[in-house]
């Protein structure tokens, strides 16, 4: 099987596969959630080795971002460059989750270490194909498993708080230019997920300008309150 088909099969295998990882019980622990990105790693793998090709193949991945909620608490999961945001009623209380790239706290040092090269705000390895702005995500296993560079992490961000405490809504987005606390405005200023995710698509396009991204994600959800 050629990379190309292997990694088209794939892409249509693995959203299944990650929504796996959602804490459905009460007493679930967000520590956990490495262990099961890592398990996805490892039968993503297991895939790679059946269709004859190896780790150093693969420069494909994907980033993962979701909001857990139960009857008590919202969880916050992020890996990789996607924007997570819990907004609050009150917005000195907004949560914004850390984004895997170059420019979060610490992650520039981390990557250096691991062999990882920084241009232009993009990371890429000796011996490892492709570019990365992100630096942490489910596959890539080139900047994982290279003799050279190993950079590539997947530690997630994970935060969790109890319902009912003044949060409103959550917010994935990918490919914007508006700033955070802009979209975290709008999300405030509406009270359904379909106005609030055109009134942040007009304000990109009429006051930010779009620009180019190679995908662009938007996903609003309001929290019921009880």
């Amino acid at each position: 099987m050629s990379l190309h088909k292997f990694q088209t099969r794939l892409r249509k295998e693995m959203n299944p596969k990650l929504c796996l990882l959602a804490l459905t019980s009460e007493d679930a622990e967000v520590k956990d959630v490495q262990a099961k990105f890592n398990e996805t790693d490892d039968v993503i793998l297991g895939k790679l080795h059946k269709a004859g090709l190896t780790a150093k193949d693969e420069s494909g991945g994907s980033t993962y971002s979701a909001l857990i909620l139960t009857s008590t608490k919202i969880h916050a999961i992020s890996l990789g460059d996607n924007r997570l945001y819990l907004v609050h009623h009150d917005k000195e209380k907004d949560v914004i989750m850390e984004r895997h790239d170059i420019y979060a706290p610490g992650e520039q040092t981390r990557v250096e270490g691991k062999g990882g090269l920084i241009s232009e705000g993009k990371v890429k390895g000796a011996g490892v194909p492709g570019v990365f702005a992100c630096t942490r995500s489910v596959g890539h296993f080139s900047a994982k498993q290279g003799e050279a560079a190993k950079f590539m992490s997947t530690k997630p961000a994970c935060q969790s708080i109890l319902r009912n405490q003044g949060f409103i809504a959550g917010c994935i987005c990918h490919g914007f230019n508006s700033s955070d606390q802009d979209v975290m405005d709008l999300i405030r200023r509406n009270t359904d997920s379909s106005t609030a995710a055109k009134s942040i698509l007009e304000h990109e396009k009429n006051k930010v300008g779009m620009g180019v991204a190679e995908n662009r994600i938007l996903s609003v959800a309001y929290f019921k309150t009880e």
